[in-house]
Order: C-alpha cells, then structure tokens, then sequence
C-alpha cells in the first residue's frame, strides 16, 4: 500500500469513526411523552413517528431532541430487548397531561452522564458505547443507569456522514468524594451544571447525591461537604424529611460541613421568611433567610446584585430571589448586599461548619439574561462569576487540599 493509498484510508476512517472527548454534564429535568418498546431496536423509530404524530395533532410543544433509552442488551436478545422512546414536551403546569394507553407522559429527574458526540451512520455507533465504558473505567466512575442516545439531527433531512447522536450514560464517582452534590427535585439543572464546571475546573472531586441517599444516612461516610445548589428548598425538605433533616445535622455536627446556595441557604434556616410570610424549616441550622430581595431584581426576575466581600472588592453577582441573614449564633461574615445585609455567612455547628450564600457566585452576572451562559472554565467568564469566591471557600473547608 503506498502513501497516498493509506492516506485516503485514514481519511475514510476519521469520517466515519468521528466521536467528541468524553465529557461530564447534568442533564436537565424534564418532561417527556414516551412509548416502552420490546424487541429488536431497529423497529424502535416507528414509536418515534407515532410520540410525534400524536403530540402535533394534540397540539402540545415539542422540547428538544427524541432521545432512545435502552433497557438491556440488543446484542444478547432480539426478541426480549426493552428500549424506550422519548421526546421532551413543554408543559407550564406542574405536572404533565394523563397517559393514554399508547403515548404516555412522565417526568425525568437530572442525571450526572458521561457523554460524548458521534459523527456518522447508525451502523457504526456501537463504537461509541466502548469509548464511554473505557472512559468510566479510567476516571474512577460507575455506571447508574440506562445508556442512551439523543439525536442531534435526523435521516430525513441530514446526509448518513453528517448525522450527529449525543451518546451518553449516567454516572457517579465511586469511594469517598470531597463534595457531595444534591440533585434530586428542586435542584435546577442550569446551577448543577454550573457547579460541575466549577468542580472540574478548581479539581474538586465530587458525586451525585439523592433524598434517599441522606435518608439512608450511608452516603456521609463518602463525603466531607454536602452541597445543596439553588432551585427551590420546598422540595428539598419535602423530599428529605425529618429523618434525612437528622442525618444531615448529624453529619456537621460531628465534623462535616454545610454549604448552600440560595435554595440552599434557604433549605438550612430554621425560619424561611418568602415575600413577607413566615414558612418554618426543618434543619434549623441558623435562625432567618428572608428574600427575595427586591430591590435588586423582583421574583421571578434575575438580576444584578453588588456584593461587597469581606476579602476584597465590591463585584456583580448573579441573583435569582435569594436571601439575606439573620444570626443569633456567633458568625463570620463572608460578603454583603447593599443596605449592609449579610450575603454570605460561615459558623460553627457542633464540631462541623455552615456556609450560606444568598447568590450564585456560580453563574456570570453581566449574562443574567442568557442564566445558561456560565464560565465553563474559561479566563475572561471565570473573572465575571465568583468562582474565584467560591475557590477561597473550598479552600478553606477542605484545609487547603482538594
């Protein structure tokens, strides 16, 4: 074979052999109509036609990409391969429309997933599935859940070689982990992704944690911080409960620590004041969160906040109906909205700490009004968010190490 033979080859192989780096993301939580499907995958496009067909014809919003979920091995059985197929809908309810006995609706809670970008035909994507598992293998991770594959574009209107797929599975991290992230209902996927990026960029080992974990008690010997992120603290303590409210006092008080944005500021006060009406908590780990804050940006408006830190400047912060503090016990004061309100705040709980942050030093506040755009780990972003705030604080519960 000469040069320019061997060449081409390599050429034909890149084009159909095409994948993206692995990478790590939450996805989003969603609503999706769907039909289960039993038997050899390849027939599992016609229940995309049918979930399609159905919601244009009932009017309802399609939300994104139809993803294909698979149940079992193909490989191993045909005939008794369960798979699923799914496409997001919008809903400006709660919860979703009645099943019927063909198309069914549900809602799918966020996952942490390994994933990554296959450029080609259907036919080859297999290969995929093996990077993803080589990937896992070397990265300390395990597989949580069912693999699948969101479809970036379509046969019908995009060339075989141009076809994309998003690839992914969920993971989480195996052993003892430094950050324990929350992430079940009333986590919002957009601050989860956000602490991801800050984790992955400030070296912070990390991993997934649920209600049902911290009412198991079992996972806070895996990890040295439980983190709750913003979103909505109701769901937090409605998902918990007091059992789980025990065990997460319980992991600070002998030593572990607390830290909780917005939310999750809220979620650890023993008195939640929301637009003037008084909600009680259950971890009682300080006395008052009270927000929103309206002069800075009414609910549900995201805004601008001026935060004055007790370690350097005053800067813009991105605010999302957060809180500001009242203590009664002894505390350090971390930072300050306008009107001197205490914006961040760190104390003692037993042998343990507690850090409150009424903000998101997370996100980028001069791009409030695009709250998908965060740093992602790049120079110029990371100086516009408080990342560099949120590193001083790691910093300081972790001793330095990471």
């Amino acid at each position: 074979m000469n040069k320019k033979s061997f060449f081409i080859i390599c050429i034909l192989i890149i084009q159909i052999f095409a994948f993206s780096q692995v990478q790590l993301k939450f996805t989003d939580t969603r609503f999706v109509a769907y039909m289960e499907h039993k038997g050899d995958y390849s027939l599992l496009s016609r229940k995309f036609d049918i979930i399609y067909n159905y919601l244009i014809d009932f009017g309802y919003k399609i939300n994104g990409y139809s993803e294909a979920v698979y149940f079992n091995n193909s490989l191993s059985s045909k005939e008794f391969a369960r798979s699923e197929a799914r496409i997001p809908v919008y809903f400006p309810g709660v919860y979703p429309p009645c099943s019927n006995d063909e198309v069914k609706f549900k809602r799918v809670r966020a996952q942490l997933v390994a994933y990554l970008i296959y450029k080609g035909s259907y036919k080859h994507i297999l290969r995929s599935y093996k990077i993803l598992n080589d990937y896992i293998d070397k990265h300390n991770l395990k597989i949580v859940g069912n693999y699948s594959e969101v479809y970036l574009n379509t046969p019908e209107n995009t060339p075989e070689n141009e076809l994309l797929t998003e690839v992914r599975v969920p993971v989480n991290r195996k052993g003892r982990v430094n950050v324990g992230i929350y992430i079940d209902p009333g986590a919002y996927y957009k601050n989860l992704q956000a602490s991801q990026e800050f984790f992955e960029w400030a070296g912070i080992s990390y991993k997934t944690v649920k209600a049902n974990d911290i009412i198991k008690g079992k996972i806070f010997k895996e990890i040295k911080v439980i983190y709750f992120p913003g979103g909505w603290a109701g769901y937090y303590s409605r998902d918990i409960g007091k059992n789980g409210a025990k065990n997460i006092i319980n992991f600070i008080q002998n030593g572990g620590r607390y830290l909780g944005v917005c939310a999750g500021a809220y979620f650890g006060a023993k008195n939640i004041i929301w637009k003037g009406v008084k909600y009680k908590g259950i971890l009682k780990l300080y006395d008052s969160a009270i927000g929103p804050l309206d002069d800075i940006a009414p609910w549900p408006k995201i805004g601008i906040a001026k935060i004055k830190f007790t370690k350097g400047n005053t800067k813009k912060m991105y605010y999302l109906g957060g809180p500001y503090f009242k203590l009664k016990v002894k505390y350090s004061p971390l930072a300050f909205y306008s009107k001197n309100r205490l914006a961040a705040v760190t104390f003692n709980f037993g042998k343990g700490k507690v850090y409150i942050l009424g903000f998101h030093p997370e996100m980028i506040a001069e791009n409030y009004n695009n709250e998908t755009k965060f740093p992602f780990r790049n120079g110029k972003d990371i100086e516009k968010s408080g990342w560099n705030f949120l590193k001083q604080i790691f910093n300081e519960i972790l001793g330095g190490k990471k």
